[in-house]
């Protein structure tokens, strides 16, 4: 073995070499990578965002990548973003996370007897950044001819509910 490596030392001394720099170039290249994008961002529902939130530092050459999942900014979940910068594509967890429950009114109904009206029909003036689905607390007796309290839930995206008060009449 003594032998081989005094026959080959100028070879062995580039093959250390060479693997020497290579991991030193990913060493680099992971510490480079950490400094220059946050790796988990997390923005509300319905919020614009740039590539500048994802970034440590600005810079105005810097753009979001093709790659990049299509994102929808009015559904709550986990996406990947790409973001490109000089000639490194720095992978990102972006979270969309929805935490503001729903505003909304609710309005008395009159319904004919018999005639079933959905929970939705009492809602107004709704203001939510993600998709929000109506229900009644206890459905309401349709066949019933008087004034009747019912109780609206509105539930969003995110799993935020409001309830609101109102009146049917039959």
């Amino acid at each position: 073995m003594k032998e081989w490596l005094k026959e080959h030392k100028k070879a062995s001394i580039i093959v250390g070499s060479i693997i020497v720099v290579v991991i030193l170039g990913i060493i680099g290249f992971l510490i480079y990578d950490q400094a220059v994008v946050y790796k988990n961002c997390t923005i509300e529902a319905g919020v614009e965002y740039s590539v500048a939130d994802f970034l440590k530092q600005p810079d105005e050459n810097a753009s979001i990548s093709e790659r990049s999942d299509n994102i929808d900014i009015t559904v709550p979940g986990k996406y990947t973003v790409y973001v490109k910068k000089g000639i490194f594509e720095h992978k990102i967890s972006l979270t969309i996370q929805d935490t503001i429950p729903p505003e909304y009114s609710v309005n008395p109904r009159i319904s004919g007897y018999g005639t079933e009206i959905e929970a939705k029909e009492f809602v107004t003036d709704l203001v939510d950044a993600t998709d929000v689905t109506f229900t009644y607390e206890t459905a309401p007796d349709f066949t019933k001819l008087d004034d009747q309290t019912v109780v609206i839930i509105g539930t969003d995206m995110g799993g935020n509910k409001v309830s609101k008060e109102t009146t049917l009449t039959i």
